[in-house]
């Protein structure tokens, strides 16, 4: 004689809306916790799921109205993302609200001569190179950032420089314009490394950077940039006590493009 096997069915009970009770009778407290409530659909006895006291369609309404709150925090999301976007692509010229404008420029000396060479005859190159970004915050003013790079060699010493901070501009003209002057202020971090060919020395600060310049348009999204500034220096020597002030003029020109 063989053992007993007891078999268990587990059953997943789906619910849907009931057509003869409205959604808040079914979740209220007096048809949920009625044990021999019976729901009647299309004249048929339905039986009641035994772990919510739902039928078993409405269950299924239950677990939609669940997701559902998922929904609606994804469309909101969506909605604000959309919101954002769209601020971008109102802009209608190169420094409305919500334009962009990306910029480099770059400058390039070669002294030579009895004048600049050194005492072994050697010449001296500096390369500066800044790229930069701006976004308008509103119509005319935007705010954004500078990356300096700048490298000077003469014969087996050479000067490399980096900074790094956030800027603004004022903007001057409007949608018709050809031309875009401007005036900036910066804050950097800079650091300077001098390399003697045996060893390197650095320095390193804050520079504090007032300018102006124009951008003259040649495209609707494209423009030649000139720009000077003046730079006030406050660096500190490694293993220094104390800083020391210096000042430099800066004049560059470069392109520009502008997204709106």
């Amino acid at each position: 004689m063989g053992m007993p096997v007891l078999v268990l069915k587990v059953q997943k009970f789906g619910h849907s809306r009931d057509e003869d009770r409205s959604w808040q009778e079914l979740l209220s407290p007096g048809s949920a916790g009625d044990e021999q409530y019976l729901f009647r659909k299309r004249g048929m006895m339905k039986q009641k799921c035994m772990l919510c006291s739902l039928d078993k369609e409405n269950h299924k309404n239950l677990n939609f109205a669940k997701g559902g709150t998922k929904m609606r925090k994804i469309l909101f999301l969506m909605i604000i993302l959309n919101f954002s976007y769209s601020l971008s692509l109102g802009a209608e010229y190169a420094v409305d609200q919500g334009s962009n404008m990306f910029g480099i420029t770059a400058g390039f000396i070669n002294a030579s001569g009895d004048l600049y060479e050194d005492e072994e005859g050697s010449s001296s190159t500096t390369l500066l190179v800044m790229p930069s970004l701006a976004h308008c915050i509103v119509r005319n003013f935007g705010i954004g950032g500078d990356l300096l790079i700048l490298d000077h060699k003469q014969g087996d010493t050479g000067l490399s420089t980096l900074g790094l901070g956030p800027k603004a501009m004022f903007f001057f003209g409007g949608k018709d314009s050809k031309a875009y002057p401007y005036l900036t202020l910066g804050l950097y971090y800079v650091r300077n490394t001098i390399d003697y060919g045996k060893y390197d020395y650095t320095v390193s600060g804050t520079r504090f950077k007032f300018g102006g310049g124009a951008s003259i348009m040649i495209a609707s999204h494209l423009g030649f940039l000139m720009e000077a500034s003046y730079n006030w220096d406050n660096l500190k020597p490694e293993k220094a006590k104390e800083s020391e002030d210096g000042t430099m003029v800066i004049v560059s020109m470069g392109l520009a493009g502008f997204t709106f």
